[in-house]
């Protein structure tokens, strides 16, 4: 058996993209990062003859030889990113399911992900007290931020990238340079958990949600706050509306609310009802053109979309009885949930139907985003 061997690589359209001087012990995946990248977010399979290699097994045992002709099939993906509870971020392809890309280093359960601005790198926060950026194109760690004396519940990239906000356990929300590595800023002042914190679209101020009861908004010149949102239970996520004029919060007490960001008041509450009850809100956010409000709840089993301007309810989804989390994606034409079970949906706004149903590889998903461009 020869070990090393020349291979040539060509497209569907008979085009040769490469030729790799390759050795009999690798797999696929060695092969595929051999390859230059199509400068996408693709799905990568290279054919054999009549079949498709596998990461699994070698070139050699595949019968790769020297002088190999191989057919490199490239098909668009939508990229997803899970917060598991094994302690592994995964990027999925929304499409088909598969799994593209594992982020292992964390020691404790991940809570929270998600993408840079230019979706080029991956930020987690975990149960270990630390969040960590990752490159999505290597798999690697890039960036460990340690300070925290409690759990990560969320970790937040700045609308330019170049920091990163955090809430934890701990009861502070840490602002964190990307270049240093270190805590440039924290925000105290909760006294119970922070378990969100979002940067305003610019970048002037700060949002936080915490078990005390309470969203805060932040002005990062003075580090103080500079507004409370009183609500009767605990809060678990409050965002700026994508022009800064409103906050949205979801709260344990049954409803999700619209806040005039300036003024602090109560614009409209958006309530979960089930039966005689209130079903707990668990995650709010705003469509990219701030018309509508998505709202995930436990209990009622439904993710409901909400119009910002009358609050009434213009959909819901039908899903299992406790949705962690609900988010649009970036063209607003789909909505993407986790679900207790580790059930992944991709939803359609338009029609309410469900266009795909994903199961994890984990017990738990605790937090699911589509990349950035993902729809567009």
């Amino acid at each position: 058996m020869v070990d090393r061997m020349s291979v040539s690589i060509y497209g569907m359209d008979g085009t040769e993209v490469a030729t790799i001087a390759a050795e009999g012990h690798w797999t696929a995946r060695e092969l595929l990062a051999a390859i230059p990248r199509a400068g996408e977010s693709v799905q990568q399979r290279l054919v054999h003859g009549a079949s498709i290699l596998s990461t699994t097994t070698t070139l050699a045992e595949e019968g790769v030889e020297d002088g190999s002709v191989i057919t490199l099939v490239r098909s668009k993906m939508l990229p997803l990113l899970v917060a598991c509870e094994d302690q592994i971020a995964r990027v999925l392809d929304a499409l088909s399911g598969e799994c593209m890309t594992s982020f292992r280093g964390h020691t404790g359960s991940v809570l929270s992900a998600e993408f840079s601005p230019d979706g080029s790198f991956a930020l987690t926060g975990s149960t270990d007290k630390t969040a960590k950026i990752w490159d999505m194109e290597s798999g690697r760690c890039t960036r460990t931020f340690r300070g925290h004396a409690g759990h990560v519940h969320s970790a937040v990239f700045s609308h330019d990238g170049t920091d990163v906000i955090t809430a934890s356990g701990d009861r502070l929300a840490g602002i964190w340079s990307v270049a240093r590595g270190v805590r440039t800023k924290h925000l105290s002042g909760h006294r119970g958990k922070v378990l969100s914190a979002r940067y305003s679209p610019d970048g002037l101020l700060a949002v936080t949600a915490s078990e005390d009861g309470t969203a805060r908004v932040w002005a990062f010149a003075s580090e103080k706050c500079v507004r409370t949102l009183q609500h009767e239970d605990v809060v678990r996520s409050a965002v700026f509306s994508p022009d800064g004029t409103l906050v949205l919060t979801a709260c344990m007490d049954g409803g999700a609310r619209l806040w005039d960001a300036k003024r602090g008041t109560c614009k409209q509450a958006l309530q979960h009802v089930n039966g005689d009850a209130l079903a707990a809100v668990m995650s709010a956010s705003f469509s990219p053109d701030g018309s509508l409000v998505v709202t995930a709840a436990s209990g009622d089993g439904a993710v409901r979309i909400w119009s910002t301007d009358s609050g009434s309810c213009v959909r819901a989804f039908e899903n299992s009885p406790t949705v962690w989390t609900a988010v649009f994606s970036s063209d607003g034409a789909s909505v993407l949930t986790a679900s207790m079970g580790a059930v992944v949906k991709l939803w359609s706004v338009s029609s309410g139907e469900c266009m795909q149903t994903l199961a994890g590889e984990c017990e738990e998903i605790w937090a699911a985003a589509l990349a950035p461009s993902a729809g567009r």
